[in-house]
């Protein structure tokens, strides 16, 4: 009887335990492998097989040609994968504009133009949103006034160094989806803006923002400035 080489044992007993030897040219399977000689041609073969050669799990499941080292868990998924693509899912979270904190009282005012949120008075330059039509384009300074903290009202922005500015400000709100804008987010915003009575009150203060709106298919307020796509 030949002698079975150490490297060999193993891998035939497992293929016996599991039943998942390949068939031998006798046509028998893993068991029918070790004969009276101790074949080891035959033995050779066995361990060949998917069971052998690390394609399956070693209890008979196929991996597809994958090891075992290389399998992962199917339960690791990305957890921002059912964000669409290009979207700031942090965009509208209202956490992140309340409480309004007055960042500097120098800085750009509500309603004026602005490119990052360093450049205003309370750190919130509004990117697009419902005071521009959903214009992402356009950026204005301006704070949350649906906050429930005690710096969120727009109007005590007006007085500066005890005197009333030329500009007033006023709380502007985002007509929500049952009210049927679309667009809204969830919960409504509520934003600060200039006050006016006309056009011409908001194209002084900002030429971006020309529109004087009360009420729109976008903005419920008594009158703020915005940028209305329908004007």
């Amino acid at each position: 009887m030949s002698s079975l080489p150490p490297a060999l044992l193993p891998c035939l007993l497992a293929a016996i335990a599991l039943g998942c030897g390949s068939t031998t040219a006798s046509g028998g399977g893993a068991a029918d492998a070790v004969d009276a000689n101790g074949d080891i041609a035959a033995m050779q073969e066995v361990c060949s097989d998917a069971c052998c050669n690390g394609s399956c799990d070693g209890l008979g499941n196929d991996l597809g040609g994958q090891t075992p080292d290389s399998t992962t868990d199917s339960s690791a998924t990305d957890a921002t994968s059912d964000v669409p693509a290009g979207t700031d899912a942090a965009s509208d979270t209202a956490a992140s504009t309340c409480p309004p904190v007055l960042v500097s009282a120098h800085a750009t005012p509500h309603g004026k133009t602005c490119s990052q949120d360093s450049d205003c008075t309370y750190g919130l330059c509004q990117k697009g949103g419902f005071l521009t039509g959903y214009n992402a384009a356009l950026g204005y300074c301006t704070k949350d006034c649906g906050c429930s903290q005690a710096t969120a009202q727009c109007s005590d922005d007006n007085i500066v160094g005890g005197s009333i500015q030329t500009v007033q400000f006023s709380c502007g709100f985002e007509v929500s989806q049952s009210g049927g804008n679309t667009l809204a987010s969830d919960p409504p915003q509520k934003r600060c803006a200039m006050q006016c009575k006309a056009d011409a009150d908001c194209s002084k203060w900002n030429p971006a923002l020309p529109h004087c709106i009360g009420s729109s298919k976008y903005v419920s307020s008594s009158g703020v400035c915005g940028f209305d796509p329908f004007k």
